[in-house]
């Protein structure tokens, strides 16, 4: 999902899921094939870590599938006020 700079992600609450609750997807997509799954930490949402979780392309077969971690750059982190609350707004509705 692409969204515009100064726009908020909008998933619905039963896209967002705990990892207990990730952990077999997670399992299949290492079996899958994929060269790279990413990993991207965006922040702390109601006292949880939330991250994203990124397949790039299809999966080619490959042996090992390599996971890259990223999270947000330190100077957004730093801007004074900044919250991920701004940007991810979690539907409760389906």
């Amino acid at each position: 999902m692409t969204t515009p700079p100064n726009t908020s992600l909008e998933p619905t609450a039963d896209a967002v899921w705990t990892p207990d609750t990730y952990a077999e997807r997670f399992s299949r997509l290492m079996r899958a094939g994929y060269l790279e799954i990413n990993l991207e930490t965006l922040g702390i949402l109601d006292s949880n870590l939330v991250t994203s979780i990124i397949v790039p392309g299809p999966p080619l077969g490959a042996p090992r599938t390599v996971v890259n971690l990223g999270g947000l750059p330190r100077w957004v982190c730093e801007i004074p006020g900044w919250s991920l609350e701004m940007y991810l707004l979690i539907s409760r509705s389906a």
